[in-house]
């Protein structure tokens, strides 16, 4: 829209805003800007006549001008007690309300202006963004509605009833709404930045980019556009670029609270663990966030000089922060167990996909026996695929909440009678914690996502094994009740795509080549020394690392200087970023002999893949879960002499390996079936003790 013909369009629009007709000069002045004179003019008013309820208004919105909303509270409300259906105060008193965020009194006078007869774009608006405060989507839409009834082309009305469907997980519809909005007024760059962020969630990253580039034309000072930009390049892998557009958001706006845990993240991805936390630290200084807050505790876990108290800690200031009101005692009745129907278990995660977790829980939803127990799936995810697909067939009952709020889900999983429910998340990303605080189901457990404990007082349980949890220390600094797995808490689904085991590859090539395919945050720098030690010791020897940050230009120069500073050579090294089929991720492990695993955090999914694929990981036991993962999983696949009680042991056991071709050549052979014969791959056998803890922890609920 051209810039006079907007003008006018704003000014038809201000002009809805008068209810009715006021002829005082204290208002007439007022209307026109001139302040000073509109004070003076009251005072005069109000020494004729104390109730004068125009005076009064004016007076207040004179006060509410300067940012003293309680004083304009009160002057309103004098004006109304003078004059109970005056529609511009009552008008100007809601939309003070709802700018302190205090939407539920907001209501009622909006509400009232409507009774007397009056209609106007502007007041449908503000009302819908009053009840889509509350929660009450819904009545939000209607009033948008009815308010474009008024005005179809008013673009801020589409804009804000776009985001009420985007609240109320109706993607498509509030992408025509912000592309109604945009074609109305083609500068509007608040509906570009709402339109990138569903495309980046919806992975249309190129949409993403051309969305916030073209906010960013348009106001090269909105900070929010530089920092959605930010976003989106991480997302697809940009990280260099993702981090300058950060930087750029901050330098725009140094108190800005999304800018600060975004760099965090992009940090993390980096393998910049220290400043992830700072980031995510400074974040949550300017606003308290409990998805920010979950991401602080999930990188914690990274850090070797942050001990497992230091974490409990947090953990339980997270819950104090955002759960306050969770409880276990007094939440509703006791659930009827009794007479041998089959129990219902509900399990909750956003990565009900291609994800890790859905290596794990895969086996499980295959294998509960379906003449005791009733199985629901609580889907959180954003993009689903052909693993979403599978895992739905597995499930009796699907329930997809992308887009609910917590207390629709919380109403969902009550309506279904939900015995057992069962987090698969913990802190990580889009994580439904909150939704375990509203007390769902009777029993209520985590598991699997999250290598700690949530510090949840709603979380009654968290499913282990003696070797990743010992008795102990590990008790002491879990808000939840450890129940231990005796055949170990991991049960592994290999993928289908998976090629057979090749020959070791040094039989070939002569010289042994390590490798590690976890994420660059668990490859710390002390995690760096001693695997350089290792090359050097071993005459010959080469590591293969391959990592989603590693195609970033400044994170592969980074890791290059680390290990350069260590003594290894580039030409010992080779970086590898994602590969674009899984197929070519697996059939990587024919280039390396032997798998090193980190340290403090471990690796899961990247242990079993390499085992499956027939390459030995050697790893070392930790002091907290993160740290034994490693462990538990040697142990239980029959493993042991792979684990390591120091780092000096880790390295002899490295080393020896890569000079004993003969045992080399031997784990190669067998580690697949090795791996197959454990309880590690028995679906059927894990899923019935996984059972028989939650028969255990319903008879202890009972």
């Amino acid at each position: 829209m051209k810039p006079n013909k907007l003008a006018k369009k704003l000014r038809k629009q201000r002009q809805k805003t008068a209810f009715m007709p006021v002829n005082t000069l204290s208002f007439q002045l007022y209307s026109a800007g001139k302040t000073a004179e509109a004070a003076n003019a009251s005072l005069r008013e109000l020494q004729a006549d104390p109730k004068n309820p125009t005076a009064l208004f004016v007076r207040g919105q004179l006060l509410r001008d300067q940012g003293q909303d309680q004083e304009a509270i009160e002057l309103f409300s004098r004006a109304l007690a003078a004059k109970p259906n005056f529609a511009e105060a009552l008008f100007a008193l809601g939309c003070t309300y709802t700018r302190m965020g205090r939407n539920r009194e907001a209501i009622p006078c909006f509400k009232k202006i409507v009774t007397l007869g009056i209609e106007s774009p502007l007041l449908f608006n503000v009302m819908g963004n009053a009840h889509k405060d509350c929660g009450e989507i819904d009545t939000a839409i209607n009033c948008y509605k009815k308010g474009l009834h008024l005005d179809p082309d008013f673009y801020q009305a589409h804009f804000n009833l776009g985001n009420a469907f985007h609240a109320d997980g109706k993607i498509q519809e509030s992408i025509a709404c912000f592309k109604k909005a945009l074609s109305i007024n083609n500068e509007y760059y608040l509906a570009l930045d709402n339109l990138g962020t569903i495309y980046d969630d919806l992975g249309n990253y190129e949409e993403a980019v051309s969305c916030y580039n073209r906010s960013i034309r348009i106001n090269s000072a909105n900070p929010v556009a530089h920092n959605n930009l930010a976003n989106v390049l991480r997302n697809g892998g940009l990280l260099e670029e993702a981090e300058k557009s950060c930087l750029k958001a901050l330098d725009l706006n140094s108190n800005f609270p999304a800018a600060y845990k975004n760099l965090g993240t992009i940090c993390h991805e980096m393998g910049r663990e220290t400043e992830a936390v700072a980031g995510y630290r400074k974040s949550l200084a300017l606003a308290p966030d409990h998805r920010t807050h979950s991401n602080l505790l999930s990188s914690l876990n990274y850090l070797e000089d942050v001990s497992q108290e230091e974490i409990y800690s947090e953990s339980l200031r997270w819950d104090a922060l955002y759960a306050p009101e969770s409880t276990v005692a007094g939440q509703g009745a006791a659930p009827h167990f009794a007479g041998g129907r089959r129990l219902k278990i509900g399990y909750v995660s956003p990565d009900f996909c291609d994800h890790s977790v859905s290596y794990f829980i895969d086996p499980v939803l295959h294998s509960h026996h379906r003449e005791h127990f009733e199985v629901y799936c609580y889907a959180n995810v954003k993009k689903p695929d052909a693993i979403t697909s599978r895992l739905r067939d597995a499930a009796d009952h699907w329930r997809d909440i992308f887009g609910m709020n917590d207390p629709a889900v919380v109403s969902l999983i009550k309506k279904d009678g939900i015995d057992i429910l069962v987090d698969l998340a913990g802190h990580t990303r889009d994580n439904r914690l909150l939704v375990f605080a509203g007390i769902p189901a009777p029993v209520r457990i985590t598991w699997l996502g999250y290598p700690n404990t949530t510090g949840m007082k709603a979380l009654q349980y968290r499913l282990t094994d003696g070797v990743a949890d010992p008795p102990g220390d590990a008790d002491r600094f879990h808000s939840e009740k450890l129940l231990r797995l005796p055949q170990g808490f991991l049960c592994y689904q290999p993928d289908p795509a998976a090629p057979e085991v090749s020959p070791a590859p040094c039989l070939e090539k002569g010289g042994i080549t390590f490798g590690s395919f976890n994420n660059l945050a668990k490859v710390t720098d002390r995690v760096i020394r001693l695997w350089a030690e290792i090359l050097l010791a071993v005459p010959g020897s080469r590591l293969l690392l391959k990592s989603r940050a590693l195609g970033d230009r400044k994170s592969r120069k980074r890791y290059l200087a680390l290990f350069g500073e260590a003594g290894i050579t580039e030409d010992r090294l080779e970086l590898l970023g994602m590969l674009p089929d899984k197929a070519d991720h697996l059939g990587l492990y024919r280039n390396i002999d032997i798998a090193l695993d980190p340290f403090p955090y471990n690796g899961t999914t990247t242990t079993f893949e390499a085992l499956w694929m027939g390459v030995p990981v050697v790893t070392l036991r930790g002091e907290r879960h993160a740290g034994r993962v490693g462990a538990s999983i040697m142990h239980h696949a029959g493993l042991e002499k792979l684990v390591a009680e120091s780092t000096q042991e880790y390295k002899t056991l490295a080393i020896a390996l890569a000079e004993d071709r003969t045992r080399l050549a031997e784990l190669r052979n067998s580690l697949r079936e090795k791996l197959q014969q454990s309880p590690l791959l028995d679906g059927q056998r894990f899923t019935e003790s996984l059972e028989e803890c939650y028969r255990k922890a319903v008879a202890e609920y009972c």
